[in-house]
């Protein structure tokens, strides 16, 4: 099942704007035998294996977490495509996300096993060298419903929306993920034990953030608020009542602007999908 959702979600993905741009791979074809996938290279590492969470803190100047929050927007343009072609991701988490950069050289690779970089990794020129990020492992993905069968989770994840678990998958389901994987690259944590902050509203998680940042942080308080808003909106456990990806996705884009204000960084990158064309809720 695994095999065949991962193909047929490229597949359907492949002449999309997100696998043009790279936020997504493209498929060049499958061999069902061998169940090996053949699809574009990204040159990057996966987001955990590169020092970069949390992206709030006081020693990461404005253009680094202008570069996080770009690599974030990345995935919400692939996440946005892929809802309106009518395609729910599922597992949107930091260990389905490459970052480009964190790739050496083949003559220094065993080195590199020895001693990975840690090193900012980030594209900070605005986009201009493509994507920064770029969403993998389709194979959970599924067309929306309130009855779907073969979704492969038995117990909940700390990324994915409660409501997989009874089978359901609708328009904001992806909505979840994306928030939790922001939570994550912002404060280097998931939502548990953060019940509290994220039920009392987006001061209460901005003053937790401004906690993690610390007292030397330069990231102006207004910033801290409308990510912490993209972030309670998203990680809303009703489904209904969850915002969607475009309120998300416009939260992170003032902060970044608000971010690159203060800096020598531009607030061009990576823009999601029309929100208009982003699926309902379902």
């Amino acid at each position: 099942h695994a095999f065949r959702a991962e193909v047929d979600s490229l597949a359907a993905l492949s002449n999309s704007r997100a696998a043009s741009t790279g936020v997504v791979p493209r498929l060049f074809g499958a061999t069902s035998k061998s169940r090996q996938v053949m699809m574009s290279f990204f040159a990057g590492a996966i987001l955990p294996d590169l020092d970069l969470a949390p992206a709030v803190r006081a020693d990461a100047p404005a253009p680094f977490l202008a570069g996080a929050l770009r690599a974030w927007l990345d995935v919400v343009a692939a996440v946005e495509e892929a809802n309106e072609l009518g395609l729910v991701h599922c597992d949107v988490n930091p260990w389905n996300v490459l970052i480009k950069g964190g790739v050496v050289a083949e003559d220094s690779a065993e080195e590199s096993a020895a001693s990975p970089s840690t090193s900012s990794p980030l594209s900070l020129d605005g986009g201009e060298s493509g994507p920064t990020a770029c969403l993998v492992d389709w194979a959970c993905a599924s067309r929306p419903g309130d009855n779907v069968r073969g979704l492969p989770f038995k117990k909940r994840g700390d990324f994915q929306a409660g409501e997989l678990l009874v089978g359901k998958v609708g328009g904001c389901t992806d909505a979840f993920g994306c928030a939790a994987t922001l939570l994550w690259l912002l404060a280097k944590r998931t939502r548990k034990g953060l019940s509290e902050e994220l039920s009392t509203g987006p001061k209460a998680l901005a003053a937790y953030f401004a906690d993690v940042a610390g007292a030397r942080s330069a990231v102006a308080p207004e910033v801290l608020e409308l990510l912490a808003t993209a972030c309670c909106g998203g990680l809303n456990e009703d489904h209904a009542a969850r915002a969607s990806l475009p309120l998300m996705r416009d939260a992170v884009q003032r902060a970044l602007a608000a971010v690159a204000a203060t800096g020598d960084v531009r607030p061009t990158g990576a823009q999601g999908a029309s929100g208009a064309g982003t699926a309902p809720n379902a």
